[in-house]
């Protein structure tokens, strides 16, 4: 079975109270959904960290540097899957960032249609 497809998008939901303490405001909760597809009708969802201000950022790592080395691989390589979005936090940038949008890695697919046995 090899991923087909991986498809990411930030969700912002307003709180009616802020959330926050002394030194900060928590007026929405975040977090990035990313669905990972495979040729064979699996779907798995993962929800990447709670980051209120690079949602969008962490989708633009999704789509434009992460799924590209992923799509095609074996769903059973996960660690080679891992250990190349891994190297991807070593080179000069936001590794926070990167840390959080690459817990697509982690992921496991669960089965779509109904007629077939749970992984």
């Amino acid at each position: 079975m090899r991923i087909s497809g991986v498809d990411a998008i930030a969700i912002d939901i307003p709180l009616r109270k802020n959330f926050g303490g002394s030194t900060y405001a928590v007026l929405k909760r975040s977090t990035v959904i990313t669905r990972l597809r495979t040729q064979d009708g699996l779907v798995s969802e993962v929800y990447n960290g709670d980051n209120r201000e690079a949602g969008h950022e962490i989708v633009r790592l999704i789509r434009d540097e992460l799924a590209p080395l992923i799509v095609g691989q074996s769903i059973f390589a996960t660690e080679r899957i891992w250990s190349k979005l891994f190297a991807l936090t070593l080179a000069n940038r936001d590794r926070k960032t990167l840390l959080e949008a690459r817990g697509l890695g982690r992921s496991r697919a669960r089965r779509k249609r109904a007629d077939q046995e749970p992984l």
